[in-house]
């Protein structure tokens, strides 16, 4: 078995805290408080957020799939909301 650090351990804390509770939350206040339809256009602009944020903060590459993608899923987005 693996035996993690205190470093690795709040590595994961970390993860689990700001990674999936935060977000999970602020998903379902926003359900709460918005309409649902208005609540998941904006959840669908998740993936495209988290990869223009790790462009500069981590030095991820925007690829031209990444680029199509979120392309696609802006005029997702645009068209539902028509």
């Amino acid at each position: 078995m693996l035996a993690l650090g205190p470093a690795q351990w709040g590595a994961v804390a970390y993860l689990v805290t700001l990674g999936t509770v935060v977000p999970f939350g602020l998903f379902l206040l926003g359900v709460r408080t918005l309409p649902a339809r208005t609540a998941t256009l904006v959840a669908m602009l998740e993936p495209l957020s988290g990869a223009l944020f790790a462009w500069p903060l981590a030095g991820e590459p925007l690829r031209p799939g990444a680029l199509l993608g979120g392309g696609m899923i802006l005029l997702g987005v645009w068209l539902n909301r028509r």
